[in-house]
């Protein structure tokens, strides 16, 4: 007999970076998860803090590529920025 694993185990074992991919951008979807994960919060407060998470990320991400356009301008290398390679990429 085989066994499968039920969702929550998969959820479980899932990295950040699974997380993430299966998530992607939608607030809905993080406050659902969310939920699952802390149900003494109200969902309706997960989805605006979630929507407020991923579009603070959005913006930190622009930021980054907007200081590297401007480093490329002056001439500056990835040597002068220790965290030109860190992203929110995770672990996929």
């Amino acid at each position: 007999m085989t066994t499968t694993k039920t969702d929550a185990q998969t959820v479980l074992e899932e990295t950040a970076g699974q997380m993430l991919q299966r998530l992607g951008m939608d607030g809905m979807l993080w406050s659902i998860e969310m939920h699952k994960r802390f149900p003494q919060i109200a969902q309706d407060d997960l989805l605006g803090w979630c929507c407020n998470m991923i579009m603070a990320g959005y913006d930190e991400a622009n930021r980054r590529a907007a200081q590297r356009l401007v480093d490329g301008e002056k001439g500056n290398t990835k040597a002068d920025d220790p965290f030109a390679d860190f992203c929110y990429q995770c672990d996929q």
